[in-house]
């Protein structure tokens, strides 16, 4: 008698399980995305910031030639992430020199830079959570991914 009232409640379990399980599958796609996302856009801006910290100081002493080695720069790291299939867009971008006196742009004095920064800002738009679980963090679904690398001047 027992064993007829309990016909199927191991399919309803299963049911149950798989439901919780398919949704913790969405949250680690989401994450694992976001990780590899921050993962490309630090390496793009640690090669961008390698490069300006390395141009000659000839180049960086000469306010044209700093501010065409800052576009360079900036067009490697949107090079590098596009290579790993992101789209960075030039506004996304921003790279400084410091002079001594706080971060601005490069090419603004004829001073050799003391520290070289690159600071990409990229907003990701979830796949997984557009329009449901992540409404109560306020913008659904849109995270922003920040990357900042800050190299001293090699020359």
């Amino acid at each position: 008698m027992k064993r007829a009232r309990q016909q199927g409640v191991a399919s309803i379990e299963l049911a149950l399980i798989l439901v919780f399980f398919s949704g913790l599958l969405g949250v680690v796609l989401f994450v694992s995305n976001i990780l590899q996302t921050y993962t490309t856009v630090q390496k793009a801006a640690n090669g961008a910031a390698r490069y300006l910290a390395t141009t000659p100081l000839l180049e960086m002493s000469n306010v044209d030639d700093a501010e065409n080695a800052a576009l360079q720069a900036e067009n490697l790291a949107i090079a590098s992430a596009a290579a790993m299939h992101l789209a960075l867009r030039r506004s996304q971008v921003t790279v400084q020199c410091d002079y001594g006196f706080g971060y601005g742009d490069c090419g603004s004095t004829t001073a050799k830079p003391a520290k070289v920064l690159v600071k990409i800002l990229l907003p990701i738009q979830s796949v997984f959570f557009r329009d449901s679980v992540l409404d109560w963090l306020g913008d659904p679904g849109v995270i922003t991914v920040n990357s900042l690398s800050n190299f001293r001047y090699a020359n």
